[in-house]
């Protein structure tokens, strides 16, 4: 009863927020109201994959387009905050076998992102799977069924880069 009346307050108090709404966010470029409604939502999906882990059930996969606009959220918006940095140089791509594919281009200065289609040869390392395993393996959660190849390194410093997620 607790849950899902905390849950009815935050969908109300989403529903009813004013589309020029200002208060904090920690993306810039985004609207307040539609990153706090994009926010919350990959938060209780990654959270649920978390209690999932935790209690034995079997992971829920999120929907391919979830799975792509929570990649697009972490990858996209929070990857190229300065605090997220990696110390580069260096090139990797996020392959989704059933969508878009993610290239970060990381100096140390900050991370530069693009969306589309990209070869193998434009990145050091490459990870390559789902769009759903892609996006619990980019918010740091333990996740089968990828494969990586080039610099391995490059995929254990997102790893240690993002572990506050």
């Amino acid at each position: 009863a607790w849950f899902h009346q905390g849950l009815e307050r935050l969908l109300d108090t989403l529903r009813t927020a004013s589309a020029d709404l200002q208060c904090f966010t920690f993306v810039s470029g985004v609207a307040p109201r539609e990153f706090w409604i994009r926010r919350q939502a990959h938060e209780t999906a990654i959270h649920r994959a978390d209690i999932e882990a935790a209690t034995g059930v079997s992971i829920t996969e999120v929907e391919c387009w979830f799975a792509q606009d929570g990649l697009s959220e972490v990858v996209g918006a929070f990857a190229r905050e300065p605090q997220f940095a990696l110390q580069g140089p260096g090139r990797l791509l996020l392959v989704a076998s059933d969508g878009p594919s993610w290239k970060i281009d990381f100096d140390g200065n900050g991370n530069q992102v693009s969306v589309g289609q990209f070869a193998a040869a434009d990145a050091d390392a490459v990870l390559y799977g789902t769009s759903d395993r892609l996006y619990r393996w980019a918010w740091n959660r333990p996740v089968d069924h990828l494969t990586a190849t080039g610099d391995l390194t490059l995929l254990r410093a997102w790893r240690q880069t993002v572990r506050l997620l």
